[in-house]
């Protein structure tokens, strides 16, 4: 965890993990010197990481997603979650606990072959064991207490402007050679990439400051979530009676610690993404929370161990060593009058 000056770094570079140091530095509060000292040392131990991705990528339009739980033969979890993680088309990638032991969300372009991609593809992996998906209908990102990794910037939309609705089309060869090599390094210089690129960097500046204030580019800065406190990440996944659902999702949209919200068309109706600082705040939001959200008939939580990928971006901190355990809480499988007060 790190300290409140380090805090004001990490909020700025999810503000914007382009920024200049000396920008950084502004919406800090502290010395440039004081934000470039701490905000390199946090991307260099891989605890931050920044990357600039096409929008049409980070917010398909036209995609399906789907859910997908495995289980694995003993021992191969990193291992599977690793080979899902290095996949183009996964968005997250996470071990965790409970009668399965890796979860993915996958995205499917329109027109593409669903069981090529989940039967004869995924589960061609020797080492997956079974499988369980789900179709994602409607998902949505919740940041009530923590800036949210996929927040885009846009600063079309941060001065009042219309959001530029970004296609496919809009991007040219070399805005694609640009965007490619920022995939790997957010924050790399122009300079770097005009010499990698051969081209000129007065165009790439140009090319990449009009993808960002489009919005056809999206910066993603990738934290992990124990430097700012919250040790617990957790999904809860929840069997809702169809005419509730709606309540349902707008009453844990409102709760502080919610941070994605997915209804799916599987075995349950609602998935929800939550952190939290400690596992007697999870046992608070349990009772107070799940005990009140609408037409809930079973729910089934599962702890994130490892998360492999976020926003289709890899997280660095998933090949270092694994951090302490502060608490564990098994997986849950309770019908609603346990949760009830």
């Amino acid at each position: 965890m790190v300290d409140e000056i380090g805090v004001r770094v990490l909020r700025a570079l999810q503000e914007d993990g382009r920024a200049s140091w000396t920008q950084i530095a502004q919406m800090a509060g502290v010395p440039p010197s004081t934000a470039y000292r701490r905000g390199t040392a946090l991307i260099e131990n891989g605890d931050v990481r920044v990357a600039v991705l096409p929008t049409t990528e980070v917010h398909p339009k036209t995609a399906r997603i789907y859910e997908l739980l495995v289980q694995c033969r003993r021992g191969t979890q990193r291992s599977v979650a690793a080979r899902l993680a290095a996949r183009t088309d996964t968005r997250w990638v996470a071990v965790v606990t409970g009668q399965f032991d890796v979860a993915a969300e996958i995205v499917i372009p329109r027109g593409e072959d669903v069981a090529a991609v989940l039967l004869d593809d995924i589960q061609g992996d020797e080492d997956m064991m079974a499988t369980q998906t789900a179709l994602v209908l409607q998902s949505q990102a919740v940041a009530n207490d923590w800036q949210h990794p996929l927040r885009p910037f846009n600063p079309a939309a941060e001065d009042g402007r219309e959001p530029h609705q970004c296609e496919e089309s809009h991007l040219a060869e070399a805005d694609r050679a640009i965007l490619s090599l920022l995939r790997d390094d957010g924050r790399r210089s122009y300079a770097s990439i005009a010499a990698e690129l051969e081209m000129n960097e007065t165009t790439v500046r140009r090319r990449c400051t009009d993808l960002l204030r489009l919005g056809c580019a999206t910066v993603i800065t990738l934290v992990q979530p124990h430097l700012l406190g919250y040790e617990q990440e957790v999904q809860i996944r929840l069997d809702v009676l169809p005419q509730q659902l709606e309540a349902a999702v707008q009453t844990l949209a409102r709760q502080p610690g919610v941070h994605y919200l997915a209804t799916t068309f599987g075995a349950m109706s609602l998935v929800c993404e939550i952190r939290l600082k400690s596992h007697h705040d999870l046992y608070d939001f349990v009772r107070d929370v799940v005990s009140q959200v609408p037409g809930v008939t079973k729910m089934i939580a599962e702890v994130d161990l490892v998360v492999f990928k976020r926003a289709f971006v890899l997280c660095p901190w998933a090949d270092s060593k694994p951090a302490p355990i502060t608490a564990l809480v098994e997986p849950a499988d309770v019908a609603v009058a346990a949760l009830q007060p």
